[in-house]
C-alpha cells in the first residue's frame, strides 16, 4: 500500500466514494426517481450492525494470527426469486458442512462468512448487449433490470433498488 493510500484511508467519510470516477453506472431514465430512491434507502434500517462488523474484525484478526480460518462463500450472482427460505436454508447448511470439515481436518476455528441475498447488482463494461440480433440493455442484476431479454423490461428501474434492499 502507498503512503498515499493511507492517508486516503485516514480522511475516509462516507462522501468519499465522490472522490473517485464513477464507472458502470446504470444509466438510470429517471434521475430524479433514482434520487429519491437512494434517499428513502438512507433512511431504512441498516442490513448489518455495527457489533456484528467488530465481531468480524475480532474473528479476521484470529484468522491472522493463525488461530482461525475463514470461509467466505456465496453465489456470483443472484436473482430476487432465489431470496426464498428453502434455498437460504439449504445454503447455510452447505456452509455449516463445509465448516465443520474444515475444523475437523485443521482443528482451527472456522469463521463462516456467507454472502446471502445481496449479490443484485453486476458490473458491466458494456450498456448494451445483442441478444437474437437486437440490441438491448445489458442485463445489470435484479437490483437494476430484469435479466429476461425484453427491451423494457432491461430498462434500469429505480424501484428495483428498493425491492433488493427488502429482499
Amino acid at each position: 500500500m502507498l503512503d498515499t493510500d493511507k492517508n486516503q484511508d485516514l480522511n475516509w467519510s462516507i462522501e468519499s466514494y465522490l472522490n473517485f470516477p464513477i464507472t458502470q453506472q446504470p444509466n438510470w431514465p429517471d434521475k430524479s426517481a433514482y434520487l429519491a430512491a437512494l434517499k428513502k434507502l438512507r433512511k431504512v434500517p441498516s442490513l448489518i450492525y455495527a457489533e456484528e462488523v467488530r465481531m468480524l474484525k475480532s474473528d479476521l484478526l484470529k484468522v491472522k494470527e493463525g488461530k482461525a480460518f475463514i470461509l467466505q462463500i456465496g453465489d456470483c450472482s443472484e436473482d430476487f426469486d432465489d431470496c426464498e427460505g428453502p434455498k437460504i436454508h439449504n445454503f447455510i447448511r452447505i456452509i455449516s458442512q463445509m465448516a465443520s470439515l474444515i475444523q475437523s481436518l485443521t482443528s482451527l476455528e472456522v469463521i463462516k462468512v456467507g454472502r446471502i441475498a445481496g449479490q443484485y447488482a453486476k458490473p458491466r463494461t458494456s450498456d448494451f448487449e445483442t441478444i437474437d440480433g437486437e440490441l438491448i440493455p445489458t442485463y445489470k442484476g435484479d437490483n437494476v433490470n430484469s435479466h429476461e431479454p425484453d427491451r423494457l423490461l432491461r430498462v434500469p428501474n429505480r424501484q428495483r433498488l428498493l425491492q433488493g434492499y427488502y429482499n
